[in-house]
């Protein structure tokens, strides 16, 4: 369940905001709260007096995000210390109607020459992307949002990752009491470094127990030989 609002701004327009998912611990009392809280802004002119001010610059664009959205969200301390880190000194200054995506790739270039990961670089660019959403849903801003024109960096989130022998044998102990099948299979990898499909297409005729070897057929690199260790012997003449 999502909760949304919606109110009218001070030249009629009506605007319609989303507040957030109730598994996000939304409810429906804080959504009524937070358009309460737009309509006193409206009354009492504090939203219109941005929307009058036509040279918003990025840094108030965002003072006004954080003031009425981002206090209510809970990385909101993480958004403030990203935009204090990378955009404050960058866009911060810059006209909001007048960011461009070359002012976004350049963003990008100076923080991929400080060492920053792809990673960091696209959660400064959500940000500013949505920066730019909440005040269009908000009708402070008509214009275009210069992310949707920028690539976001890829990010490799693959990593290499090792079983020490401790983890290996506390792994296969703990599948020994689950189930005998899943403890052969698991002992068969770690030892052999084979696939699961290749070690169930395994055959008797694959396996030269004199000379120690295992012939792994249709491999995805080709057909190769994996070794005996003491503990897949004793498996497999078991």
């Amino acid at each position: 369940m999502c909760f949304d609002i919606t109110y009218k701004t001070h030249t009629g327009k009506k605007v319609w905001e989303k507040v957030g998912w109730a598994s996000e611990n939304y409810t429906a009392q804080m959504a009524a709260q937070i358009r309460a809280e737009r309509m006193r802004s409206l009354r009492h002119g504090d939203m219109p007096e941005i929307r009058r001010k036509k040279g918003l610059t990025f840094a108030e664009a965002f003072e006004l995000y954080r003031k009425d959205w981002l206090v209510q969200v809970k990385s909101a301390a993480v958004d403030e210390s990203r935009y204090a880190r990378h955009l404050k000194d960058s866009i911060g200054p810059l006209l909001f109607s007048l960011v461009t995506p070359l002012d976004l790739d350049r963003l990008k270039t100076s923080m991929l020459a400080k060492g920053y990961s792809a990673q960091t670089i696209k959660h400064a660019l959500a940000l500013v992307r949505r920066v730019y959403r909440k005040l269009k849903d908000w009708g402070v801003y008509a214009g275009a949002v210069p992310t949707e024109k920028v690539a976001m960096p890829r990010v490799d989130a693959a990593r290499t990752r090792y079983l020490t022998q401790e983890e290996a044998q506390e792994l296969l102990d703990t599948l020994k009491g689950r189930s005998e099948v899943w403890h052969d299979i698991t002992l068969m990898s770690l030892h052999t470094g084979m696939r699961l499909g290749e070690i169930l297409e395994l055959r008797w005729e694959d396996i030269n127990f004199s000379s120690g070897h295992i012939h792994i057929r249709d491999a995805k690199a080709g057909s190769r030989t994996a070794f005996l260790t003491s503990e897949t012997n004793a498996l497999l003449q078991g």
